[in-house]
């Protein structure tokens, strides 16, 4: 377990408890492997890194009070996001598929993407989204998306790259009636170098 020292209610002097461990131990391994990424790539606050912590573990303590973990999930994804302006907004995503057989045709995957999403004027917006392997330790995808809002129609730029395929790639997506690229009727263009 892990001693916290606390102040206790009535008592003036500090009291010393054990709390449970939140999530198994290989998920706490995987969130803090996110972490220190988030630390030495990103450069992320202290206040940041402890935030994503807490939304992390308490993500593990849930999947533990449901007989799972964060690494035995069957296949699912979870996120959240924050909105620290009107224009910018940072959000996280956990994408988890394990197929429970190593002689599976697909891989079991456990990726983690953050980035932040700006909104450049009335009618841009911008996010940048890398994507991290936390099996493999390494970044896995970079996409940045740009988003144009006009009154009749949406464009939807996204541009990339694929480290498990080492190539670039790239689209444009046109939505009818501003709906965004959830409805578009015309596909992506892939552009690979």
């Amino acid at each position: 377990g892990l001693a916290v020292t606390a102040a206790g209610g009535r008592d003036s002097g500090p009291m010393t408890r054990m709390k449970k461990a939140r999530g198994t131990e290989e998920d706490r391994a995987l969130i803090e492997s996110f972490l220190e990424m988030m630390s030495a790539e990103r450069g992320a606050a202290q206040n940041t890194l402890d935030a994503y912590r807490r939304d992390l573990l308490d993500l593990a303590e849930e999947c533990g009070r449901r007989g799972s973990s964060l690494a035995s999930a069957g296949r699912g994804m979870i996120g959240a996001s924050m909105q620290h302006s009107p224009d910018v907004a940072t959000f996280i995503e956990y994408r988890g598929i394990n197929n429970f057989s190593p002689d599976d045709v697909y891989i079991s995957d456990s990726l983690l993407a953050g980035g932040v999403n700006y909104q450049i004027s009335k009618t841009y917006s911008a996010s940048f989204v890398p994507t991290y392997d936390l099996k493999e330790q390494d970044f896995r995808l970079f996409t940045l998306n740009i988003q144009r809002e006009m009154p009749d129609f949406t464009l939807f730029g996204t541009f990339g790259y694929d480290a498990v395929q080492n190539q670039y790639f790239g689209g444009l997506n046109i939505s009818i009636g501003g709906q965004g690229p959830s409805s578009m009727p015309f596909s992506t263009q892939a552009i690979n170098r």
